[in-house]
């Protein structure tokens, strides 16, 4: 991670509707990008009319911006390449000096596991935020170093960062309730095509749950924690034949974002993470394929194919088939990754504390089924090619296990399909995954 000396903390726990409910979801760090005085939502087509924004994740996005435009151009700032969405906040300013935002990170969270969450459309343009604010937003806080989050406005931060400078972070909290119908907030009729609920609920008139986003603009100081007169851009004014530049206080603090990750990535991650309780952190798949078999075998060589989770308690040995899809290409398209994973969901029930530990992956002969013709030991080598991450959690945490070269070498081989297996040598450890027969069993995914 390009900038993981730079703390970005959001608590995992949120309050709606007056119950805690533990927050999962993904999330993605996205760079500066560019700044312009473009808005593509509010002044389409108007060049020089908006006040100024600083640009993150696209990086052709100004004034002209369209679905399309954004979906076609593959180059973004975010490190996930699957996200090629618009993230756009007004400029700061410290005095004489605009501070450029290093980067942004963007939470997307179901607080609530009782709502069913839905992806975002292609395409969904979203506001956030007070850009007319002139006192504390409940959708809008501030992290200075050294301090805890506030709706108040900071004067100076206390404490310097990891990299030596003075840090404040503006978090803007977007709504979450579709109307199911306009990609398009209608500002000229104040008729917001996304609301915040009410009473803890999407009202009928916005009845889709979309994943909530929390975006964090992160920006580094230097050696001054002064932030007393900090300002943030507004839209300018028509004075004397130009365009002249307005700021507000940070209570005029607001984001914009138009949607444009890959819906396969996006459909992934809400399916296997958002509604079922499990945390993907920032893994977003651009293309996946389900196991075709698997297994776990007991020390004695019972094979076990039936179960819907896979043990692999000391001794045992768990065996994973997984399909290559033929078309893969085009399912990455112009898509750039660099990983090829098998993703699995559990984790250790005893024996390994909290910390992370990482099981040898092998190769495996993949002449076997979980019906009519199953597996032994014997199909699995000693050839290494990864290893799975394993980690104890209150609930099941996703895990992204690389074995690239493996696979690539499986895919320019020609091969429809390739297993692998894990032993676990580790005495007095239990650990349990999902198997293909629950909704959340094994897959090769590409990143």
């Amino acid at each position: 991670m390009k900038n993981k000396m730079i703390k970005l903390a959001l608590c995992a726990t949120a309050l709606w509707g007056g119950q805690a409910w533990s927050a999962v979801g993904f999330n993605v760090i996205c760079d500066y990008s560019h700044t312009l005085p473009d808005d593509a939502i509010l002044y389409p087509q108007k060049p020089g009319e908006a006040m100024l924004h600083d640009f993150f994740g696209n990086t052709e996005v100004d004034a002209f911006t369209t679905t399309e435009s954004l979906v076609k151009n593959p180059q973004t700032t975010c490190h996930s390449s699957a996200d090629r969405s618009a993230y756009w906040t007004p400029s700061l300013r410290r005095g004489d000096e605009i501070i450029k935002p290093k980067m942004q990170k963007t939470y997307y969270w179901n607080q609530d596991e009782r709502a069913k969450i839905h992806p975002f459309p292609t395409g969904l343009q979203m506001l956030a935020g007070d850009h007319m604010g002139v006192k504390p937003n409940s959708h809008v806080d501030y992290l200075c170093s050294g301090n805890g989050y506030t709706q108040t406005a900071p004067q100076s931060c206390s404490k310097k960062n990891e990299n030596g400078q003075y840090q404040l972070n503006i978090n803007v909290h977007f709504p979450f309730c579709w109307d199911g119908e306009n990609l398009k907030p209608d500002v000229v009729n104040h008729k917001m095509n996304v609301v915040y609920p009410l009473s803890g609920s999407c009202p009928a008139s916005h009845p889709i749950t979309l994943p909530e986003m929390h975006l964090s603009a992160v920006y580094e100081l230097g050696e001054n924690p002064d932030v007393s007169q900090a300002q943030l851009s507004l839209d300018p004014v028509w004075k004397n034949g130009q365009w002249q530049e307005q700021w507000g206080s940070l209570y005029t603090a607001h984001a914009d974002f138009i949607n444009g990750w890959k819906p396969e990535g996006l459909q992934f991650v809400v399916d296997n993470c958002m509604n079922n309780n499990v945390d993907c952190n920032d893994r977003v798949p651009l293309a996946q394929s389900s196991a075709l078999a698997d297994v776990w075998i007991d020390p004695q060589g019972k094979v076990n194919a039936t179960d819907e989770n896979l043990r692999l308690n000391s001794s045992d040995t768990m065996m994973i088939k997984l399909a290559i899809p033929e078309n893969v290409d085009r399912l990455l398209g112009d898509y750039p990754h660099n990983k090829i994973e098998l993703h699995n969901i559990g984790g250790y029930t005893k024996g390994e504390g909290t910390g992370q530990q990482w099981l040898s992956m092998f190769a495996a002969d993949s002449h076997w089924n979980d019906s009519d013709n199953l597996p032994s030991t014997a199909n699995c080598s000693d050839r290494f090619v990864g290893f799975l991450v394993v980690q104890k959690w209150d609930h099941p945490g996703a895990r992204f296990s690389d074995f690239t070269d493996y696979a690539k070498e499986q895919l320019a081989a020609g091969k429809k399909e390739m297993a692998v297996c894990v032993r676990n040598k580790q005495q007095g450890s239990e650990l349990n995954f999902f198997s293909r027969e629950s909704k959340l069993g094994p897959k090769l995914v590409w990143r």
